[in-house]
């Protein structure tokens, strides 16, 4: 299966496996072409999870941009948001 093909993993996939990554890579015990190849996924989980975290922050953005949504008041009922 080609690369472009597969579909990106979630940000908590991606992030677990970079804990795990990392995990590894701090016992010491890894050899220079492994540690090599191991750095290169880590970057590209790296890439994967900022990736996440930017189309969230993208849609939080707005979100509060919209103008049209009405503030949360916890002291008004759901019918009363609703004939505003």
């Amino acid at each position: 299966m080609n690369k472009k093909n597969q579909q990106e993993p979630s940000f908590e996939t991606a992030f677990q496996q970079l804990e795990t990554l990392v995990e590894k890579l701090e016992e010491g015990d890894v050899p220079l072409q492994a540690l090599v190849e191991q750095f290169e996924i880590g970057t590209r989980l790296i890439q994967i999870c900022e990736s996440h975290l930017k189309k969230a922050e993208m849609k939080i953005s707005k979100l509060r941009a919209d103008k049209s949504l009405l503030p949360f008041d916890p002291d008004k009922s759901v019918t009363e948001h609703e004939s505003t």
